[in-house]
């Protein structure tokens, strides 16, 4: 108790000093709360975030895979239609050979249908 004698020994001066000590002590553990109530604070904030940030994310890749999906389908059906088209153009191609070649007969027989009557 000799702190404590010392301050009554001050009268008023040493009440008042003994005041602004505990004044400062509370101050102290009051900032010392607040400090760790708004790191949690700011924890949970993070925490939110990261988590947002994560379901941002897996939308992101879902969208992606489907946007690959569909140029995927997409590339496969235009190298169908162009495979379609190159063997119908194929057949178009060995159909108007085959016209040309009978029309060549034709023309051939009716040269010698026409040699044979003169």
């Amino acid at each position: 108790m000799e702190i404590g004698n010392a301050l009554l020994d001050f009268g008023a001066l040493g009440i008042f000093c003994a005041f602004l000590v505990w004044q400062h002590l509370a101050m102290q553990r009051r900032l010392d709360r607040m400090a760790e109530e708004w790191r949690e604070s700011l924890m949970n904030v993070e925490t939110a975030h990261a988590a947002a940030e994560e379901t941002i994310r897996q939308r992101y890749d879902l969208i992606l895979a489907r946007y690959e999906a569909t140029r995927e389908n997409i590339y496969k059906d235009v190298v169908e239609t162009l495979n379609a088209n190159k063997v119908s153009l194929a057949d178009a191609g060995q159909k108007l050979e085959d016209v040309r070649q009978e029309v060549r007969m034709m023309r051939l027989e009716t040269k010698k249908g026409d040699s044979v009557n003169l």
